[in-house]
């Protein structure tokens, strides 16, 4: 399975609702094309509370079980990528355990 990794958190709602549309469009683009995957922005995030930053812990440790389960994570180079600690804590976890890492710069 395929587990999408993107920045989210800004504290511009704007931005934030540009990155959660990339990160889903990219993964209903894969899911088209028959590929089993989990994002945490399809499938969680638009579940709590957007304007909230309190329950970061909480998200990283729900995302890293999803990863437990998957073999593939897909880096999305959007703006912000570079800075995130979201994206850096799920890229070092991925590493750390092993798991094949693409960087996709065009989405």
């Amino acid at each position: 399975m395929i587990y999408v990794i993107s920045p989210f958190w800004h504290e511009d709602a704007d931005v934030r609702e540009k990155r959660r549309a990339i990160n889903i469009s990219y993964a209903d683009m894969l899911i088209k094309r028959g590929e089993m995957v989990f994002s945490p922005l399809k499938y969680s995030e638009k579940n709590i509370n957007s304007n909230s930053a309190s329950s970061e812990s909480y998200w990283l440790d729900f995302d890293i079980e999803i990863m437990r389960g998957c073999d593939t994570a897909h880096v999305l180079q959007i703006d912000g990528w570079k800075e995130s600690k979201g994206v850096a804590n799920e890229i070092d976890w991925a590493k750390k355990n092993n798991m094949e890492i693409k960087y996709i710069t065009h989405v």
